[in-house]
């Protein structure tokens, strides 16, 4: 996600949270706000994947589309993940000089490219899926500890809130 685009989806579920209802006055002041920032800051920092590579969550993230979408293009990787091809395009740039994916020239057109994980970023890959699996986990455990009504509410919030930051 690019800091622009971060700073504004920040601030619009800060205000989202804060606004003065009665339901939001039922949430501690600015806890919203605190875990978003906790979970803003933990993206920023850089972590090994098993090749003694750091890589932050945005590459690693950028990497598991690669992964899960061998030879995917500069803008369909863009739009997966919500980013500008200006923005994947520096990203690619930045996993092709750590040895991470390579760039191939398509074969329906030349001024296409198809990106792929090399061996050192599909070590990365592999072991990023697993540390997903494992995290996961822990919020299917959260998750199952909602009522089915709890759940359909909150998947409801989270669904409008996108739609308003569409």
């Amino acid at each position: 996600m690019q800091k622009m685009k971060a700073k504004g989806l920040f601030g619009n579920i800060v205000r989202f949270f804060s606004m003065q209802s009665a339901k939001a006055t039922k949430l501690e002041p600015f806890q919203v706000e605190r875990v978003i920032h906790e979970y803003h800051q933990r993206e920023n920092i850089p972590r090994s994947y098993g090749e003694d590579i750091l890589l932050t969550q945005t590459e690693i993230h950028m990497l598991t589309v690669i992964g899960e979408q061998p030879g995917i293009g500069t803008k369909a990787l863009a739009k997966a993940k919500g980013v500008t091809a200006g923005a994947a395009s520096q990203m690619i740039k930045k996993l092709v000089q750590k040895g991470l994916i390579m760039k191939r020239i398509s074969a329906e057109s030349d001024a296409k490219i198809e990106l792929y994980l090399t061996e050192k970023g599909l070590g990365c890959f592999e072991e990023q899926q697993r540390i997903h699996r494992e995290a996961n986990q822990k919020w299917y455990r959260l998750l199952d500890e909602l009522d089915d009504k709890t759940y359909q509410s909150m998947e409801r919030i989270i669904n409008k809130m996108e739609e308003v930051l569409s």
